[in-house]
């Protein structure tokens, strides 16, 4: 799992960094805006198939995967959580972690929030100083939960 952050993280590191350069070279807008597309295409493509890999992993585990009694995530989560990657940006999942919970739902992680998903609802809760923001047993829609994401993203920003 540090691999997967590890990655996440230099993705976008470097993608920061040749932003940077692009911007300090002298050629015309146009090209930058046409380097800065397909640049942002290649990233958001890795990062995707980054998270979707991990999804993969996910969605073989056997109930006692934790090596106790860890179940199985639900086909239904994996499916929606599948249909958010295939419509989101890279911003909207670049800081975040996929992991397997143990209650059989997928737990979306970063360093003050948290997002679990399970096939008919899902609850966050985020916190940044003394603020905070959170939600139980909200029925899943994709819409729904991609509004949330990017509001959680938003919010965590705003520090």
């Amino acid at each position: 799992m540090t691999n997967y952050a590890t990655a996440t993280n230099t993705a976008t590191a470097s993608f920061d960094a040749v932003m940077d350069y692009l911007h300090s070279i002298p050629i015309s807008y146009e090209t930058k805006k046409f380097v800065y597309r397909q640049l942002r295409q290649e990233v958001n493509e890795n990062h995707h198939k980054t998270m979707k890999d991990r999804l993969q992993q996910i969605s073989g585990l056997k109930r006692g995967w934790d090596g106790d009694d860890g179940l199985p995530i639900k086909k239904k989560t994996i499916q929606n959580f599948a249909q958010v990657l295939s419509i989101c940006d890279f911003a909207d999942v670049a800081d975040w972690s996929l992991f397997p919970n143990t209650n059989g739902t997928l737990l979306l992680e970063q360093e003050n929030a948290s997002i679990s998903i399970a096939s008919t609802e899902f609850s966050y809760y985020a916190e940044m100083s003394d603020r905070y923001m959170e939600a139980e047993k909200q029925p899943y829609s994709l819409r729904a939960f991609l509004e949330t994401l990017r509001t959680i993203n938003a919010f965590l920003k705003n520090d």
